[in-house]
C-alpha cells in the first residue's frame, strides 16, 4: 500500500441523490483527497472529494439506515424499496465555504471501524491545516471528476488534478444523448451499460409555477382520465394522502397510433417533498382489481396491452435561491419526467414480431411515446393557465373530462337527488317526498274511475302535480360552487362558499305556448297541489319558437307570507331549538322581499332578487357567455311578481333583453350537452340581513326542449304531447 494512503476499505456512503439511502463504495483516504469506487478493482474512482483545513467533522452514533440492495440503481431502490434498514454507525463529513456547502455521509456495520475512521479523517484534516495553503483546492467539497486518468492505490492520491469544467460529475456515469424532437421538446435516452442498465428516457420542461402548483396538479385525485399521460390517470385507489394507486390508457399519435394497440399502465404513485424544496413523484408498475389485465390476440388492436414500468419518476425543482425573487416560494419550477419501461407487444424490446418489423418498430415506439412527451406540455399549459382568470379552451375541456358524468347526473344514470335544506320538514321527511306522494295519490283516484272521462269533464292532472319536466332533465345540486356574501361583506367585500339552500327544489314544469305568459303558476298542478305551505317559484320565459317557460317550484315548511320575521324564528325554534344567526338574517331578507303590492314594491324587489348561473358541464364558448356573475334580474329584465294563496312567483322574461336573449339562444341550441345550475337568493344590502342565503338552487341536465308539454292558455290547462289530438 502506499504510505501516503491513511485508510482504505468498504464503507457505506449516503446518496447524494436520495437522503438515507446507503450505497457501498470502496473508499481511500490520503492527507489531502478522499477517493470512493465502485469495485476494489477500478481504475478510476467514481468521486473524489478534496480535504482542507475547513472539512468538519460529526462525532460517530448510531443510526437506522436504507442499505441499497446489489444490482439495483438508486432510483429503482426507492421506486421499489429495494433497499434493506440497518442499524449501522456513522458521521458526516462537512465542507464549508463561503459560497456553498456539500455534506456526506458515511457508515460503517461497526462501531470499533467506524472510529478508526473518524480518527483517519482527523488526521487528514490536521495534515491539510499544516500545509494550509501548499494544496491547490478547486472548490471545497465539490466532486471531482477523473475521467481520463489512472488512479490506484498504488500511485499518489494527492497527485491527482480536477479536471476542469466537470466538477460534480461521476467517472463511470452513464451519458444522456438526444434520441427525438416532439413538439419542440427533446427527448433523451440513457446509454446502455454492459451490466443491462440505463436505457431511460427524460423528458424535461420550465414551469412558470411554484413546484407546490404543478405536484398538486400532478398527484391530484381524478375520477376519469385527462388529457396527460401521468397527471391525467384516474385513481383506482388511495392508500395514504401521499400514495395512490392509478390507472391510465393511451393510442400512439397518427397513422400508426391507429395500426398498434392501445397501451396501459397500473402503477403504485407516491410523492415526497425534500428540504431543498424539491418535490419527488415516483411511479412503478403494480396490479388493481379495478383494472385487470386483458390477455389478447398478439395481433389484436382493441385490447390495450399492459406497459411494465421499471422505474419512472417526476422531479419538481425550485430555483436555486440566488435566482429566486423575495416571494415564500420558487415561482418557476423545473420539471423532469424519468421514464424507463418496456412497451411491451411488437414494441417490447425482446419481442421476436418486433425485430422483424424493426423498421416499423422504431415509428412506432415514437408514436407510442408522443403523448407521453406532450403530457409534459399539457401539464405546464395546465398550470401556468390555472393563474388566470379566463383560461382557453384546450385547458377547460381537460377540467371537464375530469369531472365524471355520474356527479353531473348523467340523463338515465341517475334517480333524483336532493340536498337537505336548512328549513327542515317537520314531519322529518322531504317536501319533495311529500309532492311526490300527493301525485301518487291522485293517480289512484284517477286510476279507480271505471267509466271514461266526458269530455266537460276536468282532465287528468295527477301527472303533472310532481312537475310537467322529466324527473331525469333535472335534480339540486345543493349549494353547488356558488359563492355569496359574507357577514361583513359591507366591510371587507369578501365573498364566502354559500350554505345549503333554504327550500327545497320538488318541481320543474317545462312548457311550450303560443306567445309568453305572465302569472303561469296559478294554472300549474305542481302549485295547486303541492302539499307544502309556502312555494317559491321562478318562471324563465325563453324566448324560442315556439316559447318555451321553465317553471322552478322551492318549498319551504313554513308559510312565509304575511309574517313577520321573529314569528318564523320562534316557530323555528319550537321545531329545532336555537335559530343560528344566519338563518335569522335570511327570514328577515325574504320576508321583506315578499311583503307588499304594487310598484312601489315591485321596484324595491327589482334592486333585490338575484340570480347565479353556472355551467356546470359545457363547452368554453358557452361557459364564457353565460359566465358565473350574480345578476340582479330586476336590473337587466323584465321582471314582474306575482302571489297566490300558498306561492310567490317570479317571471322573467329574457326575450326582453337583445343580449341576454342571444346569449339564451346560444345555450337552448346546445342543452342536450350542458349541465347548468341556476341559483336563486335575495341579495343582503345590510348588515342584518347577512350572510346571503341561497333560497333554492336547481341544475337541468341535458334538458331536451322538444319534450315541453303543451299550455293551452284559453283553458289554462297542462297537456302532455301525446296526449295532444
Amino acid at each position: 500500500m502506499d504510505e501516503n494512503v491513511i485508510i482504505k476499505g468498504w464503507l457505506a456512503r449516503e446518496s447524494t441523490v436520495v437522503e438515507r439511502l446507503l450505497n457501498r463504495r470502496f473508499a481511500v483516504l490520503t492527507p489531502s483527497v478522499f477517493a470512493t469506487f465502485r469495485k476494489e478493482t477500478d481504475d478510476a474512482p467514481s468521486k473524489v472529494w478534496s480535504v482542507t483545513k475547513d472539512v468538519i467533522v460529526t462525532p460517530v452514533k448510531g443510526e437506522e439506515y436504507h442499505l441499497r440492495k446489489p444490482g439495483t440503481s438508486t432510483f429503482w431502490a426507492v421506486a421499489s424499496g429495494a433497499y434493506d434498514k440497518i442499524q449501522m454507525w456513522g458521521f458526516c463529513v462537512t465542507w464549508s465555504s463561503v459560497m456553498s456547502s456539500d455534506k456526506l455521509t458515511m457508515a460503517f456495520e461497526s462501531e470499533d471501524v467506524a472510529k478508526e475512521w473518524h480518527a483517519a479523517f482527523e488526521k487528514a484534516i490536521s495534515h491539510a491545516a499544516s500545509q494550509d495553503g501548499s494544496v491547490t483546492v478547486h472548490g471545497h467539497g465539490s466532486l471531482m471528476s477523473h475521467a481520463d486518468r489512472r488512479l490506484n492505490t498504488s500511485q499518489s492520491l494527492e497527485s491527482t488534478e480536477e479536471a476542469p469544467g466537470h466538477q460534480g460529475s461521476e467517472v463511470q456515469k452513464r451519458s444522456w444523448a438526444s434520441l427525438l424532437h416532439i413538439n419542440g421538446i427533446s427527448v433523451y435516452v440513457e446509454e446502455l451499460d454492459a451490466d443491462g442498465g440505463g436505457g431511460a428516457l427524460m423528458v424535461s420542461a420550465v414551469v412558470r409555477a411554484p413546484p407546490s402548483d404543478v405536484t398538486s396538479h400532478l398527484v391530484r385525485v381524478r375520477k376519469t382520465e385527462g388529457l396527460a399521460i401521468f397527471a391525467g390517470a384516474k385513481t383506482l385507489k388511495t392508500v395514504d394522502e401521499n400514495t395512490h394507486i392509478i390507472g391510465q390508457t393511451w393510442r400512439g399519435s397518427g397513422i400508426l397510433g391507429r395500426c398498434t394497440a392501445p397501451r396501459e399502465m397500473v402503477l403504485l404513485r407516491t410523492w415526497r417533498k425534500d428540504m431543498d424544496g424539491t418535490y419527488i413523484v415516483l411511479y412503478q408498475s403494480t396490479n388493481h382489481v379495478a383494472m385487470r389485465k386483458q390477455n389478447g390476440r398478439w395481433w389484436s388492436l382493441s385490447t390495450p396491452i399492459r406497459v411494465d414500468v421499471e422505474a419512472a419518476g417526476f422531479t419538481i425543482a425550485p430555483l436555486l435561491p440566488k435566482y429566486a425573487s423575495s416571494a415564500a416560494e420558487s415561482q418557476e419550477s423545473l420539471v423532469t419526467l424519468v421514464l424507463k419501461a418496456d412497451l411491451g407487444g411488437m414494441l417490447s424490446g425482446g419481442s421476436a414480431a418486433g425485430r422483424l418489423l424493426s423498421p416499423f418498430q422504431g415509428v412506432a415506439v415514437k408514436s407510442m411515446l408522443e403523448p407521453v412527451v406532450t403530457s409534459i406540455v399539457v401539464l405546464r399549459d395546465q398550470v401556468e393557465q390555472s393563474r388566470f382568470v379566463i383560461r382557453p379552451l384546450s385547458h377547460v375541456l381537460d377540467m371537464e373530462q375530469e369531472q365524471p358524468k355520474e356527479e353531473l347526473g348523467a340523463p338515465g344514470k341517475r334517480k333524483m337527488e336532493r340536498t337537505a335544506t336548512m328549513l327542515v320538514y317537520r314531519d322529518r321527511s322531504t317536501l319533495a317526498d311529500a309532492q311526490m306522494h300527493r301525485k301518487e295519490e291522485k293517480e289512484s283516484e284517477t286510476a279507480v274511475k271505471q267509466q271514461p272521462v266526458e269530455p266537460s269533464e276536468s282532465p287528468d292532472i295527477s301527472w303533472a302535480i310532481a312537475g310537467t319536466c322529466q324527473k331525469k332533465y333535472w335534480l339540486s345540486p345543493g349549494s353547488s360552487s356558488f359563492k355569496v356574501r359574507g357577514k361583513k361583506y359591507l366591510v371587507d367585500k369578501k365573498k364566502i362558499p354559500a350554505a345549503v339552500p333554504m327550500f327545497e327544489l320538488v318541481a320543474v314544469d317545462l312548457l311550450e305556448m303560443e306567445e309568453p305568459v305572465y302569472h303561469v303558476c296559478q294554472h300549474l298542478p305542481a302549485v295547486e297541489h303541492s302539499p307544502a305551505p309556502f312555494l317559491f317559484c321562478v318562471q324563465m320565459m325563453v324566448p324560442s319558437s315556439p316559447p318555451v317557460s321553465l317553471v322552478s317550484s322551492w318549498a319551504a315548511p313554513y308559510q312565509m307570507m304575511n309574517v313577520e320575521p321573529a314569528q318564523l324564528v320562534q316557530q323555528f325554534e319550537a321545531d329545532h331549538g336555537p335559530c343560528p344567526e344566519e338563518i335569522s338574517a335570511f327570514f328577515k331578507a325574504f320576508t321583506e322581499f315578499v311583503e307588499g303590492d304594487g310598484a312601489a314594491a315591485d321596484a324595491k324587489r327589482n334592486k333585490k332578487f338575484k340570480m347565479i348561473p353556472n355551467i356546470a358541464r359545457g363547452s368554453w364558448i358557452i361557459k364564457q357567455s353565460v359566465g358565473t356573475t350574480p345578476v340582479i334580474l330586476g336590473q337587466k329584465l323584465a321582471t314582474k311578481y306575482y302571489r297566490g294563496k300558498n306561492y310567490f312567483e317570479v317571471d322573467v322574461d329574457i326575450g326582453a333583453n337583445s343580449v341576454a336573449a342571444s346569449i339564451t339562444n346560444l345555450v337552448c341550441g346546445a342543452t342536450k350537452s350542458l349541465a347548468v345550475d341556476l341559483g336563486v337568493l335575495i341579495e343582503g344590502q345590510s348588515e342584518d340581513t347577512l350572510p346571503e342565503q341561497l333560497i333554492g338552487t336547481v341544475r337541468l341536465d341535458a334538458l331536451d326542449l322538444k319534450t315541453a308539454s303543451y299550455f293551452d292558455e284559453t283553458s289554462g290547462t297542462v297537456i302532455r304531447k301525446g296526449d295532444m289530438m
